[in-house]
């Protein structure tokens, strides 16, 4: 893929690839498919001159949606970041919210145990990613951020056809803050409109409970108990 002349000979080298990863036992837990596809996000992101194309990644999503979610997640939200340009930076977020996008299905089916539970699990990095992304001073012509929109209601489609919470109440108000102060600065009504939707429904979100902390901890006013060592005064 590294090597590929256009896009239609990088599309096949990666459905070539993805043909070879079914035939490996046990896929999602080896290391080796892993590192390919975080090595190529990283070299898609960053190098000027690659000659990887983003539908790599979309064939994986595509095709084999279980182990996208389980190795592009990371370096999708680090590309979103790092990578050179705005347009790459979109490309990261569209195909990060594509493996949180929610059609009405029951997307959960199709994926593993694994990875439905790793999805779960990275929601907090993504909505920190998301709210960075919505505040990068290069994002902020109106189609960068509407992309990062789109991007954010499609991962609270997602959080609202879970059961149980996912983020915390901390995350879900400090994901609030942030859209209130993008709709601040947003000129176009259709922008405003779309913040304001995706701010109410994030407000209806189930909350994630924090677990408390199982050790018992001692109360303010229980003393300390006195030293053995301390030397009995001498009488006199």
């Amino acid at each position: 893929m590294k090597r590929s002349v256009n896009v239609a000979h990088c599309s096949c080298c990666s459905v070539a690839l993805i043909t070879a990863a079914r035939c490996i036992p046990n896929l999602e837990d080896n290391d080796d498919v892993k590192a390919i596809y975080v090595g190529s996000v990283e070299d898609w992101s960053t190098r000027k001159a690659t000659k990887i194309h983003a539908r790599v990644f979309e064939d994986l999503i595509q095709r084999m949606p279980s182990l996208a979610s389980l190795v592009l997640k990371e370096p999708l939200m680090t590309a979103v970041r790092d990578a050179h340009s705005p347009f790459l930076k979109c490309e990261s977020i569209k195909l990060l919210s594509a493996l949180y996008k929610h059609d009405g299905t029951n997307a959960d089916e199709l994926l593993s145990k694994k990875a439905s539970s790793s999805t779960k699990e990275c929601c907090s990095k993504v909505a920190e990613t998301l709210q960075y992304a919505l505040g990068d001073s290069s994002l902020q012509k109106p189609k960068h951020r509407d992309e990062v929109l789109i991007a954010t209601k499609h991962f609270v489609n997602y959080l609202q056809a879970q059961e149980e919470g996912i983020l915390t109440d901390a995350e879900i108000r400090a994901f609030q803050e942030t859209l209130k102060t993008v709709k601040r600065n947003c000129k176009s009504t259709g922008m405003k409109q779309m913040c304001k939707a995706v701010y109410d429904k994030i407000s209806v979100l189930a909350r994630r409970e924090i677990a408390e902390d199982p050790t018992p901890k001692r109360s303010k006013d229980s003393k300390a108990p006195k030293s053995s060592k301390k030397q009995k005064k001498s009488k006199k």
